[in-house]
């Protein structure tokens, strides 16, 4: 035992160990924290670094894609050259000598995204923002393209009425001539009466017998005229039944307005009003098959009576009479009986006016017709104008291998007015940079909004099937502009009891007349076309104006264009009637087709360009292993705490553009 003022040697080494312990502890504890803080700051530089590597990724976008179509889409070739790609990106930051040591083990691409997948969603989307926020463009205002949209709805529906009922008055018209047939016969019947009366009065047994006979012959023809009168006449009847239910149809989708339905429906029920009347002659003329064979039979006995007649007189020898005169024979007498029978003989006549006046005029109507509606290419094209008929070489058509089966509209007005406006200015039209005064080629030279409209495989197949929609649209509207002029509608009545002749059936005037009306919008609309493809105008809805083939002017008509003067320097151009059909059409289909364009382009100078190739976003993880610092210090492990060597960490990153 130490005696008093010296050190406690045992309790200081106590001391010592126990705060060297406690040192040791707490600097092992330090680097504990530091090392979880130090794991954190990797995750977050391993979290930027794949960020990083992604926008890296992604800024490879198709410069060309860019520059000319303002999409972005970064093209590959194969998955590894995803994986590869971004692993070469983020290999800089794991070879850093910094405090966050790991290793790249592995990347994983998951929930890639093309341009062209989930029915062209992302291909409308990048249009959208490029449209919307990317350019001052001008564009139609939304009502503006409602109303044109509108228009052409009433358009089609006022053209495809006309049509079914351009059908029935064609109908009438035959019915008219099955009736003319059968007057005609009558007439020819009457004639050979009036002869048979004639040869009757000179006593002339064998004239009479001749023309009995020929009475007869003509009566032969009557049931089959009939018979062909009543099969025609119960055709329209059943046709014009089938098309009223098509016409209630047409009312209840609501394309017509109430005005254009009231004048259309007023002048269509003259048709039924038409059936309703023949109904009463038909029944008439029903009957004359029964009394063609009543007659002819008639006839028979009275030929009979005749031949004895002739015979009595052929074999007849004069006697004398009392006072020794040769009695002389009464021929007078003998056919007395034959004339008044044969007066009493039933006459067949018509009760009521029938036929066609003027058929050269009205069969004129119907070739000019069939002549519009069969050359329409031929007859709008502008002088030195040719179009290819080399099929588009496009490659894998997205539209064929991508597009959905059923493609329909997804976007609402305003989205499908900046689509519509997109295409018109990304992609050539016939005219473009030629007859389109102030405007350039942007593409191919190709018609390629009529292709996108229509998808065929010819520029001519596209700009013919833009032409028949365009001439079908602008019939239409044309037709409904007549029935608002009643000058012109006065002039097309005019003409049409010219060709039925002015004491016809009053309903079938209104029929001529709604025909004669239907092919002079026919023609207006095919000048309006040929207008519209040499660089003119033409308004939506015409007036007086605007309006310039004369009626005389359409029957002049043969095979070559229609007369008429220059078209209107206000209205629509070419171009605003391809916005109209593709506003009013605008679907899926259409924005895969618009990508055919855009490859077909890209491919003539890159041979293998395909845009089912170019990624619009996807989601990837990336996987590390990392060692770690503070804790792998030996004063942690001699705390009998075991890190490991290693650890592995993994992140999530996405993008899309």
């Amino acid at each position: 035992m130490s005696g008093p003022g010296q050190r406690d040697c045992g309790l200081e080494g106590a001391v010592t160990v126990f705060f060297a312990l406690i040192t040791v502890m707490i600097t092992a504890l330090l680097l504990m924290v530091l090392e979880s803080a130090r794991t954190e700051g990797a995750r977050l530089y391993m979290t930027i670094a794949a960020n990083s590597a992604v926008d890296s990724l992604f800024s490879q976008y198709h410069r060309k894609l860019w520059e000319e179509y303002r999409l972005l889409g970064l093209e590959h070739y194969a998955y590894d050259q995803i994986t590869d790609e971004m692993s070469g990106f983020l290999k800089p930051y794991f070879e850093a000598k910094n405090w966050f040591p790991m290793k790249l083990e592995s990347v994983d691409v998951e929930d890639l995204r093309l341009l062209t997948e989930d029915e062209a969603e992302y291909y409308e989307k990048e249009v959208l923002d490029y449209m919307k926020f990317g350019i001052a463009a001008s564009v139609w205002d939304l009502l503006e393209a409602e109303k044109y949209t509108d228009g052409v709805k009433e358009g089609n529906s006022v053209n495809s009425l006309s049509d079914i009922y351009d059908d029935h008055t064609k109908e009438a018209v035959r019915l008219e001539e099955a009736i003319g047939k059968i007057g005609e016969c009558l007439e020819e019947i009457e004639g050979h009466r009036s002869s048979a009366e004639s040869a009757l009065a000179s006593c002339s047994g064998e004239g009479f017998i001749s023309e009995a006979r020929a009475m007869q012959t003509s009566l032969g023809k009557i049931p089959g005229l009939v018979s062909d009168y009543l099969r025609k006449a119960e055709k329209m009847q059943k046709g014009l039944e089938e098309s009223r239910i098509k016409l209630d149809a047409e009312k209840a989708k609501g394309d017509l307005s109430e005005e254009t339905w009231s004048m259309l429906n007023e002048d269509i029920s003259e048709y039924e009003s038409y059936v309703s009347e023949d109904g009463a002659r038909r029944q008439e003329i029903e009957g004359f098959s029964g009394r063609s064979e009543g007659i002819s039979g008639y006839l028979d006995g009275l030929i009979a009576e005749a031949e004895d007649i002739i015979e009595y007189i052929r074999n007849w020898e004069p006697s004398e009479d009392e006072d020794g005169e040769e009695e002389e024979l009464d021929i007078e007498a003998l056919w007395e009986p034959v004339r008044t029978a044969f007066a009493s003989c039933d006459r067949i006549q018509m009760g009521s006016r029938y036929g066609v006046e003027d058929k050269e005029t009205e069969q004129k109507l119907e070739d000019i017709q069939t002549l519009l509606k069969g050359s329409f290419l031929n007859l709008v094209l502008p002088p030195g104008a040719t179009v290819s008929t080399d099929v588009l070489d496009m490659g894998d058509k997205p539209s064929v291998f991508c597009c959905p089966d059923g493609a329909d509209g997804r976007a609402d007005a305003a989205d499908r007015l900046f689509l519509t406006e997109y295409v018109v200015g990304v992609t050539d039209y016939f005219g473009r940079g030629s007859f389109d005064a102030g405007t350039k080629q942007t593409g191919s030279g190709a018609l390629e909004t009529e292709y996108v409209i229509f998808g065929k495989e010819t520029d001519t197949d596209n700009l013919s099937e833009t032409v028949k929609t365009l001439i079908e649209i602008r019939t239409g509207l044309n037709l409904a502009y007549l029935y608002t002029d009643n000058t012109k509608r006065q002039e097309a009545r005019t003409l049409a009891l010219a060709i039925t002749g002015a004491f016809g059936l009053t309903p079938l005037v209104t029929v001529v007349t709604f025909f004669v009306l239907s092919v002079w919008a026919l023609g207006q609309a095919v000048c309006d076309v040929r207008d519209l493809l040499s660089g003119g105008r033409v308004p939506f809805i015409h007036d007086r104006e605007s309006f310039y083939l004369s009626l005389s002017g359409l029957l002049e008509f043969t095979s070559g264009n229609l007369a008429g003067k220059p078209g209107s320097d206000r209205g629509l151009r070419y171009r605003d009637y391809l916005r109209i059909l593709l506003f009013f059409g605008q679907d899926t289909s259409q924005d895969y087709r618009c990508m055919d364009v855009i490859q077909m382009n890209l491919r003539k100078t890159q041979k293998d360009f395909q845009m089912n190739r170019l990624i619009y976003s996807l989601e990837a993880d990336v996987h590390v292993s990392a060692a770690h610092l503070f804790t792998a210090q030996g004063i942690v492990k001699n705390q009998g705490i075991d890190t490991g060597g290693t650890y592995n960490m993994s992140t999530a990153t996405a993008y899309s553009y």
